[in-house]
């Protein structure tokens, strides 16, 4: 046995030797990754735009990747099924989720729970919520949002624009050029360092940004509040999705929301987990995040996200869902 393993050992080059060492390596390395172990992923460093509101928005380049989950994911749901999609144009996404301070500047008003004065104050008594992510927010509501801080005049002579993100967008971002359960790995006992969940959140929601970003610089991507898409909802989409900027059903009776809020468990907060609301429903686990278009005509495109955008008050009032 000496002799031929002496032998076979006369035979290998450095070169060889080299060679074995980094196969092992990545075999071990992918081997961790799999089980949720590997190092985190370095954030890759990507422009950041700070605009007239204070929000900072990340560039997210163009590209494709899988969406939906693969059969045997632990949560999974039939309307889930994987499919691969193509993102042609690149966008802003806000770094966090929209926080109270910036939509009482923007509409004048603030529906959240969480602060002085709503319905669930004595859950922050003495938090300056400023910097949560504002809740109990309607679909309508986010898009009028979207309207009016696209017409502050700052954003104007910007040709800045802004929009809710596609549910693609959404998950195309939420992942990071990962494909597992979560952009971080698979386990979920490490949940707690980049969301305010269910075993986190104490029954709240919490300033943005306190937990971990994903290796593109976006924060509170799982947990502490669902976040509304454009796209109308249907469970059949999936299979008839076009493989290129799908922008979901023409028509619907509900809206997609995405990453799950303070009340969800691990599950609901996996980077495929979908939910659907009526678009007049805003829960106290609802909020959003914004895209912003930057364009190079006079008229900036992303503008106009909804024909169906209530006016006045319809666009503020908020009701309770029947979540399944």
């Amino acid at each position: 046995m000496f002799d031929a393993w002496e032998t076979a050992e006369n035979r290998c080059s450095p070169r060889d030797v080299r060679r074995g060492v980094v196969v092992c390596c990545t075999v071990f390395y992918c081997a961790l990754a799999w089980l949720g172990k590997a190092p985190p992923r370095a954030a890759e460093p990507r422009a950041v735009v700070t605009n007239s509101l204070g929000m900072k928005l990340v560039a997210i380049e163009a590209g494709a990747f899988w969406m939906g989950s693969p059969l045997g994911e632990p949560g999974r749901r039939l309307e889930e099924r994987r499919h691969r999609v193509v993102l042609t144009a690149p966008f802003y996404l806000g770094a966090y989720e929209v926080t109270q301070q910036q939509y009482a500047r923007v509409m004048v008003a603030d529906p959240s729970e969480f602060r002085v004065g709503g319905a669930q104050a004595e859950r922050v008594t003495g938090e300056k919520t400023g910097r949560f992510p504002v809740d109990s927010v309607n679909w309508h509501a986010a898009v009028a949002f979207c309207r009016r801080l696209t017409a502050v005049p700052a954003e104007q002579a910007a040709r800045r624009s802004y929009r809710l993100p596609s549910e693609a967008e959404w998950e195309y971002a939420a992942r990071a050029g990962t494909d597992g359960i979560w952009s971080f790995g698979r386990r979920s006992d490490r949940l707690t360092r980049h969301a305010w969940y269910r075993r986190s959140s104490g029954r709240r929601t919490h300033a943005v940004g306190q937990k971990l970003p994903n290796s593109w610089g976006l924060f509170d991507m799982y947990g502490n509040v669902w976040e509304w898409c454009r796209d109308w909802h249907s469970a059949d989409y999936y299979p008839r999705s076009p493989r290129q900027d799908p922008a979901g059903p023409s028509t619907g009776d509900a809206r997609v929301l995405r990453g799950g809020g303070w009340a969800s468990g691990a599950a609901r907060c996996r980077s495929a987990a979908r939910l659907r609301d009526p678009p007049a429903v805003g829960d106290p686990d609802t909020g959003f995040r914004v895209v912003m278009v930057v364009s190079e005509r006079e008229s900036a495109p992303g503008a106009d996200t909804s024909r169906d955008e209530p006016t006045g008050s319809a666009a503020l009032s908020s009701g309770r869902s029947r979540r399944p």
